[in-house]
């Protein structure tokens, strides 16, 4: 058996069921951080900041 997984749970169960793609996991990161920052910021930042002011 090759030793190239890096995981170490499950190591008597199919290495290829349980192995993630850690490349695609990253590019879908990647994705929706490009998405959800300029979001985030403009919650934490932006406009909604003054509604919330108003409310404490």
């Amino acid at each position: 058996m090759s030793n190239d997984s890096k995981t170490p749970e499950h190591p008597s169960d199919d290495g290829n069921a349980r192995r993630i793609d850690w490349k695609k996991v990253g590019g879908v990161a990647l994705k929706i951080g490009r998405v959800a920052m300029p979001t985030v910021m403009a919650i934490l930042f932006g406009s909604p900041l003054d509604g919330w002011s108003d409310l404490l």
